[in-house]
């Protein structure tokens, strides 16, 4: 099986839900290679939340594919 060394996935959750939503998610493509994140954001409003999740893909290593639910 092929690895996905330095690729990221950040997972981000919709509006009024937690990254824990993305518990039974991470360990899959982790297992394969990717490092995986699901960012938590603050919940507070649309704006800060994107501007939050922006923060977070911004600080990745390497690129990125971003998901949400």
């Amino acid at each position: 099986m092929a690895t996905a060394s330095g690729t990221n996935i950040v997972l981000v959750h919709r509006t009024f839900a937690d990254a824990s939503s993305w518990s039974k998610v991470i360990p899959l493509p982790h297992e394969t290679g990717y490092h995986t994140v699901a960012v938590q954001n603050p919940m507070t409003s649309l704006p800060d939340e994107t501007a939050f999740s922006k923060r977070i893909i911004a600080l990745q290593a390497h690129r990125s594919t971003v998901t949400s639910i």
